[in-house]
């Protein structure tokens, strides 16, 4: 049995987070605090957009403060 966890970073609530490739308004923070796509926007070619731009959006990839 394992345990994992990630941390994430405060960058897109502190602003400091790059354009994305689409609105800003298509982003939403999930339950347990992850960045994602609001659903009506959740298509194949808006998810690849949006894992691009989550590993250089701000200077922790993937918006990771810390994983274990």
């Amino acid at each position: 049995m394992g345990l994992d966890a990630t941390v994430m970073c405060t960058c897109l609530r502190d602003g400091t987070i790059t354009e994305p490739p689409f609105p800003r308004e298509w982003l939403t923070v999930d339950d347990e605090e992850n960045v994602c796509l609001k659903g009506e926007h959740d298509s194949d070619a808006n998810w690849r957009a949006f894992d691009r731009w989550m590993l250089s959006c701000c200077r922790h990839e993937g918006m990771n403060l810390a994983c274990q």
